[in-house]
């Protein structure tokens, strides 16, 4: 897997744990911030043609 998918798939995941820790906190603006960060990611990652379905699963991720 070349460096910037890798990067690309670090960035969606980190993303989903933000989310995830914004979510158990109940901090709005934090969720909403999250949730841009993700959203930006995920179609960066996508536009480049990386499947992001499975991110954040094969660490026990809860979303």
């Amino acid at each position: 897997m070349s460096e910037y998918v890798e990067a690309l798939r670090g960035r969606v995941r980190r993303a989903r744990l933000s989310l995830a820790l914004a979510l158990e906190e109940k901090d709005a603006y934090a969720v909403a911030a999250a949730q841009d960060e993700l959203d930006d990611a995920v179609r960066l990652a996508r536009s480049a043609g990386v499947d992001v379905g499975e991110i954040g699963d094969e660490e026990g991720a809860r979303w």
